[in-house]
């Protein structure tokens, strides 16, 4: 389960940068993200997660290219300020979405595991009942 969270982590993480990458224009492989983009993006991977930060950046996508096209910044900083700002101003909708799946995980497996306890319990009661040759007295 931990290897499964890392590799989740990291598909999210690498298409939230890319999805970055195409927001600001940085088409060429060559051309770096300012280190402020990867710390703003490790701030979401622990408490929310990445996919919520993944799937609030490609909802906003078009509000960011907008505000990128039509607004002035000073550098590349500010323009990265601003696309986390606006991230943090919208991700609630999605992860309130994440914890209502996880909560009908949870609910689903109780469910399941009360009906595998149940299948336990009844098919122990008959091998117990089934299994009275013990308690026989031998006449033979």
């Amino acid at each position: 389960e931990g290897y499964d969270a890392f590799v989740t982590n990291n598909y999210y993480r690498n298409k939230s940068i890319d999805l970055i990458r195409e927001v600001m224009g940085y088409s060429l492989p060559q051309m770096r993200l300012p280190t402020l983009t990867y710390k703003k993006v490790k701030e979401y991977e622990e408490p929310i997660g990445l996919d919520v930060l993944y799937e609030t950046l490609l909802d906003k996508k078009r509000d960011i290219e907008y505000a990128f096209y039509n607004k002035t910044f000073n550098s590349e900083t500010a323009k990265i300020m601003y696309l986390f700002a606006i991230v943090q101003n919208h991700y609630m909708k999605f992860w309130r979405k994440k914890v209502a799946a996880n909560k009908e995980k949870v609910i689903n497996k109780s469910e399941n595991s009360e009906e595998i306890d149940t299948e336990w319990e009844s098919t122990e009661r008959r091998k117990s009942v089934k299994d009275l040759s013990n308690f026989l007295d031998d006449e033979d």
